[in-house]
């Protein structure tokens, strides 16, 4: 059986579950990641880009265990030498201690680096996260899915299911989602659910839980986009690949109006047409692996921090002694469960904590101090630590391992920790938890419903859904502007409310510098007052940051021909 798949509303025929076989259009794999993931699919994912190269990825039980590669530039001895782990010297021993000895890939790094055995482990998880991340991204080729097939021996996971589509998707430049969009990005989108998994589970930020609440089926990517021209390349990205995941979709008909500012380019016969943004440089997906020669294997998790240089070899042996390799270090045998149930009460401990608390350590702790507490739990979980025969143990370590490893390595580098912190601190109150998508979505319902009752002039009740919608979400300027000229309107003897309202107004200002709707309201309420002055400066405002509002072109041709009378 073969199907032509792609993005879901382009699609009619578009992949609803795993086939043996078919062609990949750009975003194709993020399909085919969700439903290998959201079935808990076992099998072997085969994406062949129409290049040449291909790259298999492996699921157990829909957890990706595995990734390789056929190109030679993205090998995993270029990875390493781009890592500043191997020059080129060190690699060709390597390469030739693996011909000859056909040993362990980590038991041959530890050896020829003095890495320690979980350093080598974690610099082998950061290679297969980051083909995972390039194999999501091919655009054009086929695809085969092998279900039942195991996972290579050693293989384990690569980490969080949905932290790593999502990273993935993060990825994509914006060029790149434009150009897979097509017209799409013209047609309203809102917020859908395949059923498989919840939003929840891909553990958006702030403001991407934000962006998501606006999918409501009323304005498209190119509307949204343009009315926030600083999240532009976030709102297209969002609605791109979470299309492609399931979680949002676009609605048929007749095109939205597109915003100035925005073009549709046409090159002419032959060419894509293409549209363009004012945004700054998107971020592109992984490229190959630069420095030379290929190492040909792969491995699963997190790529670890930048090396500066490459780790200083042992002095090389006199003239015809042959090196003996220094035994293999294993990781120490701490104390604790060595029970499946004692590690499935653990590993169940470990979710909705942050990474800090997974690491246990304060959000001021050291690179040392996290790399040390990494460690420590490291050989404490490691799959070797398991008995002979425990494979329910061995199982629950793998995972274990996997979300130790997602930790150090978002706190293990300086920008990818700064970005965290900024994220976690945002999203969530001060115990850091993860951000519940649903209070969210509820606000934004609610503030639907009270802008509705708001125009018909229902303004207690408007009030009441207002501080209900704030209750759930304070972040939104919006909901003070609604609420604010509600309480305006709703008072008979206005200057009684005056200093209130104006205190709201500037707070929701503060929250959303760019709220066209904040100004507009200052605008009726100044004129209500007697400011006309300040009226037409908030109208004029209001329509330089949201160019064609209606009512602000209104109500200012109104208010500009009696002041010229």
């Amino acid at each position: 059986m073969s199907a032509q798949v792609g993005i879901v509303p382009s699609h009619p025929e578009r992949l609803e579950q795993l086939i043996p076989e078919g062609n990949l259009e750009g975003g194709t794999p993020f399909r085919l990641y969700y439903l290998a993931a959201g079935s808990r699919a076992t099998g072997r994912l085969i994406l062949v880009d129409e290049a040449g190269p291909a790259f298999e990825i492996f699921f157990d039980k829909g957890v990706p265990t595995y990734v390789r590669s056929t190109s030679a530039h993205l090998s995993l001895g270029r990875y390493l030498i781009a890592q500043g782990v191997l020059d080129p010297e060190t690699l060709a021993q390597a390469q030739s201690a693996l011909q000859q000895t056909g040993g362990d890939v980590i038991e041959i790094l530890s050896r020829v680096s003095r890495l320690e055995p979980l350093e080598a482990f974690e610099i082998l998880s950061g290679y297969g996260r980051a083909l995972l991340a390039r194999a999501l991204v091919l655009e054009a080729g086929s695809f085969r899915w092998l279900a039942g097939v195991a996972s290579p021996p050693g293989a384990s996971p690569l980490g969080e299911t949905w932290t790593l589509v999502r990273d993935a998707g993060r990825r994509l430049s914006t060029e790149t989602v434009v150009r897979w969009l097509g017209q799409w990005i013209d047609q309203p989108i809102t917020r859908a659910d395949d059923g498989l998994v919840s939003l929840d589970s891909v553990r958006l930020n702030g403001e991407e839980v934000r962006i998501v609440a606006s999918f409501d089926g009323r304005r498209s990517l190119a509307q949204l986009a343009a009315a926030s021209p600083a999240s532009t390349e976030t709102i297209l990205r969002l609605g791109y690949f979470l299309a492609e995941l399931g979680f949002v979709s676009f609605l048929s008909g007749p095109p939205l109006p597109r915003p100035p500012g925005i073009a549709l380019h046409d090159p002419g016969e032959g060419g894509a047409t293409a549209y363009e943004f004012t945004v700054g440089p998107g971020r592109r997906p992984i490229e190959e692996f630069t420095p030379n020669q290929p190492m040909q294997t792969s491995g699963p998790t997190a790529p670890p921090p930048p090396r500066a240089a490459p780790r200083p070899r042992p002095a090389a042996p006199s003239a015809g002694a042959r090196p003996s390799a220094p035994p293999l270090a294993r990781p120490a045998r701490e104390a604790g469960p060595k029970e499946a149930a004692g590690l499935d009460a653990y590993l169940a401990s470990l979710k909705g904590k942050n990474h800090f608390e997974v690491l246990g350590v304060t959000k001021g702790a050291s690179g040392a101090e996290v790399k040390n507490a990494f460690f420590r739990l490291a050989r404490l979980y490691h799959p070797d630590t398991a008995g002979p025969g425990s494979d329910a143990d061995r199982r629950l370590k793998e995972q274990i391992t996997a979300r130790l490893n997602e930790a150090n390595h978002v706190l293990g580098n300086d920008r990818r920790r700064a970005d965290y912190v900024l994220e976690i601190e945002t999203t969530s109150g001060p115990e850091a938890s993860p951000m519940d998508i649903a209070r969210i979505l509820e606000a934004e319902k609610l503030f639907r419903h009270a802008s509705l009752l708001t125009k018909a002039r229902r303004f207690r009740e408007a009030i009441e859904e207002m501080d209900r919608a704030i209750e759930l979400n304070d972040a939104e300027g919006e909901f003070y502007a609604w609420r604010a000229f509600a309480r305006f309107s709703a008072t008979p003897d206005k200057r009684k409310v005056e200093v209130q309202v104006a205190d709201e107004l500037r707070t929701a200002l503060a929250k959303s510098p760019n709220c066209a709707m904040a100004y507009l309201f200052s605008a009726r309420i100044a004129n209500v007052l007697g400011d006309i002055r300040g009226a037409i400066q908030y109208y004029k405002r209001c329509l330089q940051l949201e160019e064609g509002n209606v009512d602000a072109m209104r109500e200012l041709r109104l208010i500009e021909s009696r002041t010229t009378r």
